[in-house]
């Protein structure tokens, strides 16, 4: 579990373990397909920020 959920929190987190620890990652988000494109949505460093654009998969 991963909180806050943001690209930079999963970074972080990523990084504290050696390449390769993680096998498989299980992303619990909202997303949408846009244009035959898939985009999930992560919450935003700021949590008030109410127009933030859809996050391309890292």
């Amino acid at each position: 579990m991963l909180r806050p959920g943001t690209r930079e929190a999963l970074k972080k987190r990523l990084a504290m373990q050696k390449k390769g620890h993680y096998h498989i990652i299980h992303l619990d988000v909202h997303g949408e397909l846009r244009d035959n494109t898939p985009l999930i949505h992560l919450e935003t460093e700021q949590p008030n920020h109410t127009n933030e654009k859809p996050t391309p998969p890292p």
